[in-house]
């Protein structure tokens, strides 16, 4: 279960995003993230999950989202409760995820993605994910980078109890790597994917359904690629962006590589413009505070 006695609801449209790494302080990123799923989707259920027993509220910003958003929960995960029957119950247990690795926080998101989606059914998204458009109509598909031929877990929809959900927790049963980055998620993903379809290229089954799957390409789930990252963050890149970038439903920023690059706000680049826009009280929030975000 999410908290002490919350429980999702299979028949809702759920959206799971989670802070993994027991911090009281998510960053100002974080919620814009989570906001904006709420802001673009009011008719979902946004689950914002945190390993931490307390979560920061000094500035009012949680308040005031709950405030706008009555299909935002902010809740604590039971980790012990959710695993437990499933087939990463084992792995979670034993505790090696958490141990001779610099992803620790990593590594158990990756675990609990799969069986929160299995469970209850809903689209993941990590928090370095900004949505840009309602997507409650898009089921049962992970975001796949077709230049690299990798299907990345950091953003799928699947209903309760989908196969692939399930093949995904079978495959990290057997596979899990504590300390290398890639296995666990967009590996484990993209494995699963060639499986399911029954293919090596997956580039064959680029928005065709294979198995009650459908890869979604850059334009709808990502819009660019790793390497490209910083175009996020360039100065005066954004004022276009809505007319430009029509089919984008959700842009991924890949915090591990920006995590470090301020983002000063007003610079009217792509981030600066669609945190604007779709996390208008994260936004201001962060605009109080400081000039960055």
């Amino acid at each position: 279960m999410l908290g002490s006695d919350i429980v999702p609801s299979q028949n809702d449209y759920n959206i799971f995003l989670g802070e993994t790494a027991c911090n009281p302080r998510p960053l100002y990123r974080a919620w814009c993230s989570v906001e904006s799923y709420a802001h673009e989707n009011p008719l979902a259920k946004v689950w914002f999950h945190t390993t931490s027993p307390v979560i920061d509220n000094g500035d009012g910003l949680i308040t005031n989202l709950e405030e706008a958003y009555e299909n935002l929960k902010v809740v604590g995960t039971d980790l012990t409760k959710i695993f437990n029957g499933t087939p990463c119950e084992k792995i979670f247990m034993a505790g090696k995820w958490a141990h001779n690795t610099p992803w620790p926080a990593n590594n158990v998101s990756n675990l609990l993605r799969n069986v929160l989606l299995w469970l209850w059914g809903g689209l993941n998204s990590d928090t370095d994910c900004i949505c840009v458009r309602n997507l409650t109509h898009i089921r049962n598909m992970v975001s796949y980078d077709e230049e690299g031929k990798v299907a990345n877990n950091a953003i799928m929809h699947f209903d309760a109890g989908h196969p692939f959900t399930y093949e995904l927790m079978e495959y990290l049963k057997e596979n899990f790597k504590v300390a290398t980055w890639v296995v666990n998620g967009p590996g484990a993903a993209t494995a699963i994917a060639k499986k399911v379809c029954g293919t090596e290229d997956l580039n064959e089954v680029l928005l065709h359904h294979c198995a009650n799957v459908t890869l979604r390409p850059l334009k709808e789930m990502q819009l660019f690629r790793w390497p490209d990252w910083n175009n996020y963050f360039q100065d005066n890149k954004g004022e276009r962006f809505a007319e430009e970038h029509q089919d984008a439903f959700i842009v991924h920023l890949y915090n591990k590589l920006s995590q470090k690059t301020p983002i000063r706000i007003g610079n009217k680049g792509i981030y600066d413009e669609i945190a604007k826009a779709h996390c208008p009280i994260t936004y201001a929030a962060a605009k109080r505070r400081a000039y960055f975000f």
